[in-house]
């Protein structure tokens, strides 16, 4: 048995008087005092009662995988890692080192900080992390903690997975992609090139455990008891408050004067930071917890921007003056008077859908005969939690309490590694109140937490495959993580659980059990990566909830387009080239575009600034601020303005106050220059060729444009009557350019590009095209497989591509026209 193997300080349980004498088995070093100060906490723990069962089973389990239940809190996330690098190591590493995943970059980075704390280890020598721009591992690494998508591309890429004796997948109850990928590709044992006696250990809540369980075949089942202490009953609310940041701050404040002992940890909604994703709104309020916001989109059919409860009273926004919505009549007075109609969403629904059904139709025709812009106002769950610690901060000041004031700490994954200030005991005595989101639902244990107060509420981003959108949609917490919030408030005697809604909230509204986020996402990558491991079809690879089929279709169709399949669907030369790379396959066949149009080095930092740092975090601030920006604005649009704002930021030293001056983001720009220097190396492990600085000559102004062209001729919209209305090719959506473009920053008379080519698309972030250049209908004709222009939807656009097409058709057959030489060197890889 592998637990009788180990004989490690663990088992044996020295004293600490005796720690000159035990020597840590792995680096050889005698522990330190602080080792056994934290052995005495981890065995406090409720899963290390579990421990001599989990290596037995282990060691036993016939099919080398083992799945581990317990509730969260219960010490599954540090303990379990350790105890099977014990295994691994009582087999000497001869299959490899042990790799745990976890579904968000940060719960990896400070899981191992943890981890490497207890075992008395050095970080980044024998502990260490993987996550995007940040290897912290090295030759003696035999403990490494990573982003579960950095290891699917590990696993699906030619270079190797880097041998593992156990993989601990973690926290397999959020359900990510890659996560599910994984599980999928374990059970069908399509991952030849692993070692053969190697485990799998899933780790997950109750909740999710029979439907693994069928999953895996009945697995070898390990239990973790329920910790000591109580669950603290909820008291709820009768009403959902309509600022949920002041009810939250509120809860904090009564919590404070009545100086109950423990700290407090606060869960709101807030916006889902994804690696190079740029904030966006909410499309839902809180009173309308499931697909209103798109269906609200899709049947109004004219631009609509981000949604605000209801008003109530004539206020101002944007400068302009914002009406009250509440009937016909108003909306036809509202549309004879001003150009834009601002309402709200609450207005829009209850009257519409709730009230008045026929009058929806009457409105639409209103908004079209007029050509009126229809505009709702922001969601204030952007910025919910940064707004609830600045108001905590102030509020908590002025109190009169005993000890310290509290230290008030958000966790979220735009704060990076200073989310470890959460753990830390900084002022003794000091209550800590951490506010956060759906981040600590099950990851960010915090022992010290005691009372526990619920918004019910989260924020996520939902891709619509029919238009290749997505939106941020304001839901209900399922009923599994409204049962695990309530779980961190547990102790003897019990905390307190506050909940900001009503009893029957959660169980009329919410689901067993967090939606898989593989019906949530963009397929494009994971069905690139299936391809790379030779699965024909991605039906055949076995899912815990199989996706759409639209969805996957409309991967295969993307990915056909880009000219990463083959005639028979498989995986052609340019796809293999494109799974290389950590990066959308739009962008990653633009950047190999740059190999055949010599501008490679402007096409390495576009990449990293479309992933790390896309553009403005906020509206100007000051005149001052405004100009600077407008300095940094390339005549070319968006992408050549990204471009130069790093080079500016290059050329400044890298300073954070430069970038604070003009509102960018200077963590986001430091980590556009780690990952730049990433694809760097790794086109030239590919051997692809590369190409020296032309940026802002003429000829690399066409060359950058032509690479564009080659990997987002999917995402090209056409201004169909020159007031800013853009219809998308693809779809019969219309759209309007983000605020921050600069084609909307320029001073009069400033006007809108006839055709553009935009980077995303939300239809919650005011129906606005982000990231957006003006190109020339020609270079899309030349550059676009053909197939792809005959497969778009009827309209005007299409009829003009079309003619355009026949007519340099015509024009090519008689000579060679100066239109053809410009564009005609079409890319290679197509």
């Amino acid at each position: 048995m592998a637990s009788q193997l180990l004989g490690l300080a663990e088992e044996s349980g020295p004293s600490p008087g005796e720690s000159e004498l035990a020597v840590n088995p792995f680096d050889g070093l005698p522990f330190s005092s602080r080792y056994y100060k934290l052995l005495e906490q981890r065995r406090a723990l409720p899963i290390w009662a579990a421990r001599f069962i989990f290596l037995e089973q282990l060691e036993s389990s016939p099919s080398g995988v083992v799945l581990v239940s317990g509730e969260p809190g219960s010490g599954k996330s540090t303990q379990i890692p350790q105890w099977c690098a014990e295994f691994a190591l009582a087999r000497g590493f001869k299959e490899g080192r042990v790799t745990v995943t976890q579904p968000y970059p940060l719960a990896a980075l400070s899981l191992a900080v943890r981890v490497a704390d207890e075992m008395d280890l050095t970080l980044g020598q024998e502990v260490g992390y993987s996550i995007p721009q940040e290897d912290c591992t090295g030759p003696d690494t035999l403990l490494r903690f990573c982003w579960d998508r950095l290891l699917l591309q590990e696993v699906a890429s030619t270079r190797g997975t880097g041998a593992w004796g156990v993989l601990v997948l973690d926290e397999a109850q959020e359900r990510s992609v890659a996560s599910d990928l994984l599980q999928g590709l374990l059970r069908n044992a399509k991952l030849g090139n692993l070692p053969g006696d190697s485990r799998v250990v899933v780790v997950t809540d109750p909740a999710l455990e029979p439907k693994l369980q069928a999953f895996w075949g009945n697995p070898t089942i390990v239990h973790v008891p329920r910790g000591p202490g109580a669950c603290p009953t909820p008291v709820y609310r009768d009403i959902v408050p309509t600022d949920r940041v002041e009810a939250a701050c509120q809860a904090v404040l009564e919590l404070c004067a009545k100086e109950a002992p423990g700290d407090v940890l606060v869960y709101l909604p807030s916006e889902e930071v994804k690696m190079g994703c740029r904030r966006r709104f909410s499309c839902i309020p809180p009173s309308f917890p499931g697909g209103v916001g798109a269906m609200l989109v899709q049947n109004i059919g004219v631009v609509v921007f981000t949604m605000l409860e209801s008003l109530g009273k004539t206020q101002r926004f944007q400068g302009k003056e914002v009406y009250p919505f509440l009937n016909p009549s108003n909306a036809e007075t509202v549309a004879q008077s001003i150009p834009e109609i601002i309402i709200t969403l609450w207005e829009y629904v209850h009257f519409f859908r709730v009230k008045s059904p026929s009058s929806h139709q009457f409105f639409k025709g209103v908004c079209h005969q007029k050509k009126v812009r229809i505009a709702i106002m922001p969601h204030p769950s952007l910025q919910e939690i940064l707004q609830c610690c600045e108001s905590l901060s102030r509020e908590v000041e002025p109190l009169a309490l005993r000890g310290p004031p509290p230290r008030v700490l958000p966790l979220h994954p735009g704060h990076g590694p200073a989310v470890q200030a959460a753990y830390e005991d900084i002022d003794l005595g000091a209550r800590k109140v951490v506010v956060t989101h759906w981040l600590a639902d099950f990851s960010f244990s915090l022992p010290s937490i005691r009372h526990v107060i619920d918004s019910g509420l989260e924020l996520r981003s939902v891709y619509n495959p029919q238009i290749r959108a997505e939106s941020q949609v304001l839901r209900p917490i399922s009923r599994c993580q409204g049962e695990a919030r309530r779980l961190r408030a547990r102790g003897i005697p019990p905390g307190s659980c506050i909940c900001l809604y009503p009893e029957s909230f959660l169980e009329l509204e919410a689901p067993p059990l967090p939606p898989p986020r593989v019906c949530e996402e963009n397929l494009s990558t994971m069905v690139l990566l299936l391809k790379r491991r030779q699965i024909a079809e991605p039906g055949e690879c076995h899912f815990l909830d199989r996706p759409a089929p639209e969805a996957l279709m409309q991967a295969l169709e993307d990915l056909d387009y880009l000219a990463a399949l083959d005639d028979d669907g498989n995986l052609s030369d340019l796809g293999v080239i494109l799974s290389e790379f950590p990066l959308p396959p739009e962008l990653a066949k633009a950047l190999l575009a740059s190999c055949e149009f010599d501008c490679v080095d402007e096409m390495l930092t576009l990449a990293a600034m479309l992933t790390a740092a896309p553009g403005f975090t906020h509206p100007p601030l000051s005149a001052e601020e405004a100009a600077l920006r407008r300095a940094l604005e390339h005549a070319d649009g968006d992408h050549s303005s990204l471009i130069q704002v790093y080079e500016a930021f290059i050329q400044s030293g890298a300073e954070e106050a430069w970038c604070q001056a003009r509102g960018l983001n200077w963590a986001a720009l430091c980590q556009a220059q780690k990952l730049r220097g990433e694809l760097l190396e790794l086109m030239q492990q590919i051997e692809l060729p590369l190409s020296q600085p032309a940026f802002g000559s003429e000829q690399n102004r066409r060359d950058l444009q032509k690479a564009l062209v080659s990997g987002y001729f999917l995402k090209v919209a056409r201004d169909t009557d020159g007031t800013g209305n853009y219809l998308l090719l693809t779809h019969k959506h219309v759209a309007q350019l983000s605020p921050y473009c600069c084609y909307r920053s320029r001073r009069s008379p400033a006007r809108s590009p006839p055709w553009v080519l935009y980077h995303s698309f939300s239809i919650s972030k005011d129906n606005c095209l982000s990231i957006v250049s003006e190109i020339q209908p020609q270079m899309l004709v030349e550059l676009a497989p053909p197939y792809f222009l005959s497969n778009l939807p009827p309209s005007e656009s299409r009829d003009l591509l079309n003619e355009l097409r026949e007519e340099m058709t015509d024009s090519s057959i008689e000579s060679e026209s100066p239109s053809t030489q410009e564009f005609g060197d079409a890319c290679v890889l197509q």
